[in-house]
């Protein structure tokens, strides 16, 4: 298991999970990861704080993860339950957070059969085929 903590997280909680570390050898932590993208698509189930770079992260990897929305931002509960309508990740919510309920979740997200989202993430080559499209309209 790979544990990727940010740069935010507490001293005190992050020195435990780092005595957890020493403790489990199938456990690893760090705090960014270079090449983020290449263990997304190497998981098998990704847990993550719902932000914007990570949610892209895990739907252009085509990975189905499960997020945790920040509660003071209201963009990121609104995007993670859309993505949740369309099946193409799991939205956690705080309770979810328990030991028995986020085991149970992970669970459920690792028996889900792979299939693909669906959603188009081509929006910049898009956005300049239509702004050349309207410069050659109005020219």
């Amino acid at each position: 298991m790979q544990v990727f903590t940010g740069p935010y997280m507490d001293a005190a909680v992050r020195a435990e999970l780092d005595a957890m570390a020493e403790r489990l050898p199938h456990l690893r932590v760090d705090t960014f990861a270079k090449n983020f993208t290449a263990w997304l698509t190497a998981s098998d189930c990704s847990v993550s704080m719902a932000g914007y770079n990570t949610t892209m992260n895990l739907l252009a990897c085509g990975r189905y993860g499960l997020v945790l929305p920040f509660d003071q931002n209201r963009e990121q509960r609104m995007r993670a339950e859309r993505l949740e309508r369309m099946d193409a990740l799991g939205l956690l919510n705080p309770q979810d957070l328990e030991p028995q309920a986020l085991a149970e979740r992970i669970e459920k997200a690792l028996s889900r059969p792979p299939r693909p989202h669906g959603i188009d993430l081509d929006g910049a080559r898009k956005s300049a085929a239509v702004l050349e499209e309207l410069y050659r309209a109005s020219a």
